[in-house]
């Protein structure tokens, strides 16, 4: 069952989550939708500069889009991302337009993204386990220089 989505302008997404292998996700109080592994829009409605729509994109692709997509500004917090306000006069026509765009398949827009790893049995015993790697490394260089203080006819 697909997550409903929160955000004000989650309307934007219907075409995203249209495509085969999409997935809606919450993404740090904003709603995202992820196709195929890679991240293509994330919407908030928020205060500035969280209000409106946000395209991940990979830097290298941000002249070739800006040249299309004038409207579009670097997000000032996050600036990979271009974004576009929702204060903007044609927000939702450009809106629209652009997640067509992506819809299409345009390889300009999205990240890809790595699945995290879960740590069996949650953070807290991922932490447990990486004190006592760290106690047990400790206690091996403790040893060695242990070992290095005896002198070599009396060691093991």
């Amino acid at each position: 069952m697909l997550m409903a989505m929160r955000s004000e302008y989650s309307w934007l997404a219907e075409p995203l989550l249209a495509l085969e292998g999409a997935l809606p996700r919450r993404f740090f109080g904003c709603d995202a939708v992820y196709v195929r592994g890679r991240l293509l829009l994330v919407l908030s409605d928020g205060d500035e500069p969280w209000n409106g729509a946000m395209f991940p994109v990979e830097r290298v692709n941000h002249k070739a889009i800006l040249e299309r997509w004038p409207q579009l500004r670097e997000h000032p917090v996050l600036p990979k991302w271009l974004y576009l306000s929702a204060t903007n006069e044609q927000f939702e026509l450009l809106a629209r337009a652009l997640v067509r765009e992506i819809a299409t398949g345009n390889p300009l827009f999205g990240v890809a993204t790595v699945p995290k790893k879960r740590a069996s049995g949650g953070a807290r015993a991922a932490s447990k386990k990486a004190r006592r790697g760290r106690a047990n490394a400790d206690a091996a260089a403790a040893q060695k220089t242990d070992k290095s203080a005896i002198p070599p006819h009396l060691r093991d």
